[in-house]
């Protein structure tokens, strides 16, 4: 199954955020044992082992409400590493 990814995308005019607002940002906490997707708009994903799970929630979430997902995404602390 192939899709065509020169159409153009149709969004319903709801979804999408008003020009006066600024869309909220989206990112992929990473902790020890957990891994969140979380938004500015408020919004807070399930906790997940996988971290691939989390970024598919937060990608799912900024597509289906007009935020913006963070670059980088997936926001990991170096230095609590062991």
């Amino acid at each position: 199954m192939t899709i065509d990814i020169s159409a153009p995308r149709r969004t319903p005019s709801s979804a999408l955020p008003s020009k006066a607002e600024t869309p909220s940002v989206v990112r992929v906490l990473i902790s020890r044992f957990r891994r969140q997707a979380r938004c500015g708009c408020g919004w807070t994903g399930r906790r997940r082992l996988l971290r691939s799970l989390s970024v598919v929630d937060a990608l799912t979430h900024a597509a289906l409400h007009g935020c913006q997902p963070a670059v980088p995404l997936v926001d990991v602390d170096i230095g609590d590493r062991p």
